[in-house]
Formats: structure tokens, C-alpha cells, sequence
């Protein structure tokens, strides 16, 4: 078995606060730590104060990751973080996102929003093809924002499980 049980997300996020208490410009980051077992589908995630992952899996409603969130990184540095466990099955994706995502403003100061960018993963068209979801939701986020200024970065990642192709180069 190539996964490893001691490999945990956790101890990358609590490296991370190592140096806090010399964080004179009370910087922070929030991140997700994920290590994904491509055999089993075992995926164990740490959430430090960033946007829930996206559960995208065939046949079920979409839905937000249920995850312990912590504190972001860079605020305490002795902080506790702790993982969680999912396990994916063939065909699911996990869709990552910024919080410029949810929070891109429209001219009106309107905000994206969870509801609308779970109602546009929901539609049958993106689920099919990586590229095509990613490129669905860009587009869906830019007609909401039309000409308003920016008001965040915008960075996406869809991770779709595919063991069969690990049982192909074999």
C-alpha cells in the first residue's frame, strides 16, 4: 500500500504557523491541504479558513463538502489543526475555488454567491467534461460581474477521480 497513514494534511497547515508569533503585519493566508490516495479514492483534507470543496458525484445532489473549517494560517502558532476524511468513488469531482468566486461583485454590488455557483455545477452540461465545467463557471461568474472592477482574483481547480487510469498503465 503506497498511502501513508501518517501523511496528514494538518502537519503541512500547523508547518505553516511555525513562525506566527513573528507575523509583525498580521498576515494570514487561508489554504486547503489535501493528500488524495489514487488507489482507494481516500482523500484527507484540512480546511484552514478557506472556501468549502464542491462535491460533484453522479447521480447525487451537488453539495459543499461537510469539513471541520479552522482558523486560517498565520493567526496562532501553536494552532490544532485536523483532518478529515472523504473517500471518492469513480467519476466524482471535487471542485476548489477562491473566494473571489463566490464573492465577484456585479455593478450593484450583487455577490456571486454559494447558491448560483451550486446551481450552475448542478447543470447537467459541465458535469460531463473537466475543461468544460471550469470554462461553465469562469463564464457564468464574468456575465454576473459584465464591467465591474474586480474585486478579488479568481482561481478554480476541479479534481475528477478516474482510477481506471492507473489500472491501464499496469
Amino acid at each position: 500500500d503506497t498511502f501513508l497513514p501518517r501523511r496528514s494534511p494538518c502537519s503541512k497547515a500547523r508547518r505553516c504557523c511555525q513562525n506566527s508569533d513573528s507575523n509583525e503585519s498580521s498576515m494570514f493566508v487561508t489554504l486547503i491541504v489535501g493528500i488524495l490516495d489514487l488507489r482507494t479514492g481516500c482523500l484527507k483534507l484540512c480546511n484552514a479558513g478557506h472556501n468549502p470543496p464542491i462535491l460533484i458525484r453522479t447521480g447525487k445532489k451537488v453539495s459543499f463538502l461537510d469539513l471541520k473549517t479552522h482558523l486560517f494560517v498565520g493567526v496562532i502558532n501553536d494552532f490544532t489543526y485536523t483532518d478529515d476524511e472523504i473517500i471518492l468513488e469513480k467519476g466524482d469531482k471535487l471542485f476548489l475555488y477562491t473566494d473571489g468566486v463566490t464573492e465577484a461583485e456585479n455593478a450593484s454590488k450583487e455577490l456571486y454567491g454559494d447558491d448560483r455557483l451550486l446551481k450552475v455545477l448542478s447543470e447537467d452540461v459541465p458535469r460531463s467534461d473537466a475543461r468544460l465545467t471550469v470554462d461553465t463557471v469562469v463564464s457564468s461568474v464574468a456575465e454576473h460581474v459584465q464591467e465591474a472592477e474586480p474585486s478579488d482574483d479568481l482561481t478554480v481547480l476541479l479534481i475528477c477521480y478516474k482510477p481506471e487510469i492507473l489500472d491501464q498503465k499496469e
